[in-house]
């Protein structure tokens, strides 16, 4: 199966340097979030994302939670000897592979859509609603660990499942919410292992979540915000899957010039040229976590 990736990444209305970062490989795209109240975390994402790409050992895709606490642990020894300061991995860490199945990280918050030849779209948000997300190199720490439970460990990520009908009904809602255990991480892996009818497969940083339209009227001006779900329908509306094909989409939306997003903004996806038809009640709608 010719499978194609691409990837996206573009800085804020309101940051002064994006520190998103995202990169496509062979059937693989990775993509990190820096913390925007924590130094140099533009290095920290990049740093994180390419050591996925380094890191390509069975063991990665055996065990989800384990692999986004092992790349953060790696990438620590990196930061210290570029001098960098720890705090600069305060970031996400979501990544796709394509494998017998599509394995991937939630490490942080974000977004994954499963996008279906017909157009529905299958959704998975993962929501911290103190802002603050459990990033992967926390348990590289135990002090880090602890000062972060002690601070949120009653409020736990909510993951939030729903359908995307062509039309851009929302439909089939259902949120889970997981407490914490301060022996183990959050939950971060997911296995999507029914592929019939999949058109495409996407990652994205929760600055999806930033976009806004610009309204005019004769005495003022303001911002009215877009639905998470519009805007994976607008950025999942691929016309063809080959070469830069997120690139390609994600630039012809945001020429509109009405549409702004005020926080960085990442998108990855994997594109299966060979979809098939199925019956729709097969479908995957609830990611199978790991």
């Amino acid at each position: 199966m010719d499978i194609q990736s691409d990837v996206f990444f573009k800085q804020g209305s309101t940051h002064d340097i994006c520190q998103d970062y995202a990169r496509a490989g062979d059937a693989q795209v990775a993509l990190s979030d820096g913390c925007s109240s924590a130094p140099h975390t533009d290095f920290g994402s990049r740093l994180l994302v390419n050591q996925f790409f380094e890191s390509r050992t069975n063991e990665i895709w055996n065990d989800s939670d384990f692999s986004s606490q092992f790349l953060a642990s790696m990438v620590l020894s990196q930061v210290e000897t570029l001098h960098l300061p720890p705090a600069c991995l305060h970031a996400t860490l979501m990544t796709l592979k394509f494998e017998r199945g599509v394995h991937g990280i939630i490490g942080g918050d974000g977004v994954v859509a499963i996008k279906y030849c017909d157009g529905q779209i299958a959704v998975l948000e993962k929501i911290y609603l103190t802002g603050a997300p459990y990033y992967p190199i926390y348990d590289a720490s135990p002090e880090w660990k602890k000062e972060y439970m002690k601070k949120f460990r009653t409020k736990e990520p909510i993951y939030k499942n729903y359908m995307i009908s062509p039309e851009g009904e929302i439909k089939e809602v259902e949120e889970r919410s997981f407490p914490f255990n301060f022996e183990v991480a959050p939950e971060n892996g997911f296995y999507i292992n029914h592929l019939n009818g999949v058109e495409a497969v996407a990652v994205f940083s929760d600055g999806i979540d930033s976009f806004y339209s610009q309204k005019n009227t004769e005495t003022s001006r303001y911002g009215e915000k877009i639905p998470v779900s519009e805007m994976i329908r607008k950025f999942m509306d691929f016309k063809q899957g080959k070469g830069e094909f997120v690139k390609r989409r994600c630039k012809r939306v945001l020429k509109d010039d009405s549409i702004y997003h005020y926080d960085d903004f990442s998108m990855g996806a994997l594109y299966f040229p060979e979809v098939r038809d199925e019956n729709p009640n097969t479908r995957q709608k609830y990611f199978t976590t790991k």
